[in-house]
């Protein structure tokens, strides 16, 4: 194992290789800007590595040979893992401010331009003001006053997309005054909060029958991803797999692999029966960008509604 000395650093940084050099080094000896620049330059180097390994997750999840799960999980923690390492530089930049020399490109951290963006808040979010709920699908859940801040480590830009453009054109339909859905910096959600509690999955039956009146399915119904207020009224609180019937031919091949999914492996059971047959149709159309129904146990299927499987003694 190489063991990097304060000489070793120091040559690093004299040969330009900052990439290598260390942070802490140029902080002790008081080179300031230089330690920020050694920051700045990992930082780019790991957002680089971040998109590679969404990218990866993305194509796994829309790749049809079987097998994929253990590999998904392993992108799944180097995600995390590189993530760790953005945030914890991001949190140093913040402290000593953008460096002198060398700034960070941001023009390169481009979004969908459906994707409603502020630049109030840092990336770099002071949690311990905010109010924990649980754990997400992608990451920790917080409380901030009238809204939900989700963390979506993972999350591919489309997927993001998606979760905040679903949620708005959900409250846009009910009418009343919201706090619009965006993004805040590259890896959370800023989201309308709803007091309320688990419902029942009857009240959940319900709630999904109203959603698909106004236009609108779920591919992983269940009372985690609804709550009901005082007055009784269930609401959906989780965007990622809820998609508009009108909107199917815009599903990134990713998501549509998340709702087949999900949808077979149990999100079909608190469908209601009258709606069921128009689900297995949808189901089935998602399912043709992204071929995920064949690596799919047939029994799973059958139970979903997709084949017609008896079973036999």
């Amino acid at each position: 194992m190489i063991v990097f000395t304060k000489a070793n650093h120091m040559i690093q940084v004299r040969n330009g290789n900052l990439e290598k050099a260390s942070s802490s080094y140029a902080f002790k000896l008081g080179k300031k800007d230089l330690a920020k620049n050694i920051i700045s330059i990992k930082h780019v180097r790991d957002e680089k590595k971040l998109k590679q390994l969404q990218d990866r997750k993305s194509q796994l999840l829309s790749d049809s040979a079987k097998g994929n799960a253990t590999k998904i999980r392993l992108v799944d923690d180097s995600i995390e893992k590189t993530q760790g390492k953005i945030e914890k530089r991001e949190r140093r930049l913040n402290q000593y401010g953008p460096p002198s020399l060398l700034k960070i490109n941001t023009a390169s951290k481009t979004v969908p331009s459906s994707i409603p963006e502020t630049t109030s808040k840092s990336e770099s979010l002071d949690k311990s003001q905010y109010v924990f709920l649980g754990k997400g699908s992608r990451g920790n859940v917080y409380r901030d006053g009238n809204n939900v801040i989700k963390e979506v480590s993972g999350a591919s830009k489309d997927q993001i997309a998606h979760e905040l453009n679903t949620c708005n054109e959900w409250y846009k339909q009910g009418g009343s005054s919201y706090s619009e859905a965006r993004l805040l910096g590259e890896h959370h959600l800023q989201m309308p909060f709803k007091e309320g509690q688990s419902p029942t999955n009857e009240q959940v039956k319900a709630a999904i029958s109203d959603m698909h009146s106004k236009g609108f399915m779920i591919g992983d119904a269940k009372s985690n991803n609804f709550v009901v207020d005082e007055q009784g009224t269930v609401h959906p609180i989780d965007f990622g797999l809820v998609f508009q019937r009108s909107d199917m031919d815009n599903i990134a091949s990713d998501i549509a692999a998340e709702i087949v999914s999900d949808y077979v492996k149990g999100g079909y059971r608190l469908i209601p029966s009258e709606h069921k047959a128009e689900y297995s149709r949808c189901i089935r159309e998602l399912d043709s960008k992204c071929k995920v129904l064949g690596t799919i146990n047939v029994r799973d299927q059958s139970r979903a509604g997709l084949l017609n499987f008896n079973r036999r003694a």
